[in-house]
């Protein structure tokens, strides 16, 4: 599978909140924008907290009311312990992506790496270890397609994340139900819009953080994919293969054309001294030799009955059958079975069922007149 390349999009417009003494900016919410005056104290690169550091964000007019952001900051983004080593950028307003670091080679899936994407609170840092889903980059997407590999990746997704977060993640005021949505990228690096939201998932899940819960809302674009070209191709395969069949059967019998039973029910004629393949159903047996016979349900026209005559129908059981005929008129008024057109039977194949499917089911649908 070829690995598509690409690069973490522009994010939508996302100022980082400058300290008191505007030497240094912290990413944080617009609401500490709006509600905290910052001040901080480390590591500073290029304007951004870098390195080793400490945000306070003290509360306008009462700053008595504070929260603390101790410990290591990435260009702005604070990365929360215990997974502190995640690198976070900002990717989206009020989101950040932790890059959580390498896979560890599952079920034969290499060179995956895994990103926590998270949102800041009010009040609290986005953090790695409460993220809103995970997402995986696979460089090289072969085998991805298989489905006891892909979930195997997402599960080493999710026992990454756990070890990074020291065993536990924090779920707290969250529903009992411990896991998140795992998306698969096959890209070289994480894919966003400006918004932050996942680009070009080719398949994902929800992953519980119990190993031994089965993974829920599991899809997965590529195999889908792969299994309707191959369901297409087996298609196409079988399609070929009865036509095959029918060709032989043309020229075992020496038939000319194909003509649909009401067509040669409402004009005999036009078909005069040729020999024709159509398909029947066996209504009765009305006489040695004599059986009237109407449409299947693939005959793709009205619905038409006529007279087939030949030795070999004294013996037929119900059912239908592809046959080769010769038109001989019509029985004329006052005939014992109706003014019917009357068939000469030259040759028959048995049908599996009324719609002779296995003679029928062609590339191209059958017309009047036509030689497969």
């Amino acid at each position: 599978m070829a690995t598509a390349a690409t690069i973490v999009t522009t994010p939508a417009r996302a100022e980082p909140i400058q300290d008191a003494a505007g030497t240094c900016a912290v990413q944080g919410s617009h609401y500490l924008k709006k509600e905290y005056v910052l001040r901080y104290t480390g590591g500073c690169k290029a304007g951004l907290a870098h390195g080793e550091g400490e945000a306070s964000w003290l509360l306008r007019n009462y700053e008595n009311t504070r929260y603390t952001w101790k410990g290591r900051f990435n260009e702005g983004v604070y990365q929360p312990a215990p997974a502190a080593q995640a690198v976070g950028r900002i990717v989206g307003r009020d989101k950040v992506a932790f890059d959580v670091g390498d896979v560890p080679a599952a079920s034969g899936l290499r060179g995956a790496r895994l990103h926590a994407l998270a949102s800041h609170g009010q009040t609290d840092p986005a953090d790695a270890c409460r993220p809103d889903s995970l997402v995986v980059t696979l460089p090289n997407g072969d085998g991805i397609d298989q489905e006891e590999a892909a979930q195997g990746l997402m599960r080493a997704a999710m026992a990454k994340l756990l070890a990074s977060c020291g065993g536990k993640l924090k779920e707290e005021g969250r529903s009992s139900r411990v896991g998140h949505r795992v998306d698969v990228q096959v890209l070289s690096a994480l894919g966003v819009d400006g918004n932050g939201n996942v680009l070009d998932v080719s398949a994902n899940a929800w992953v519980p953080a119990n190993a031994s819960e089965p993974l829920q809302s599991y899809s997965n674009r590529v195999a889908s994919k792969l299994r309707e070209e191959k369901a297409q191709a087996e298609n196409k395969a079988a399609r070929e293969a009865t036509l095959a069949k029918l060709r032989a059967a043309f020229d075992k019998d020496g038939a000319k054309a194909w003509v649909w039973l009401p067509e040669l029910a409402q004009n005999p004629f036009r078909y005069e001294g040729q020999t024709l393949m159509t398909a029947v159903r066996l209504v009765e047996v009305v006489a040695p030799g004599v059986a009237i016979v109407d449409t299947t349900a693939t005959s793709g026209y009205a619905w038409a009955r006529v007279q087939l005559e030949g030795e070999a129908v004294t013996r037929w059981s119900p059912g239908a059958r592809i046959v080769t005929v010769k038109p001989l008129g019509r029985a004329g008024a006052g005939a014992p079975h109706g003014d019917l057109v009357r068939l000469q039977l030259v040759a028959a194949e048995p049908c599996a069922n009324n719609s002779c499917a296995e003679w029928l089911r062609l590339p191209q649908p059958l017309k009047s007149g036509d030689r497969p």
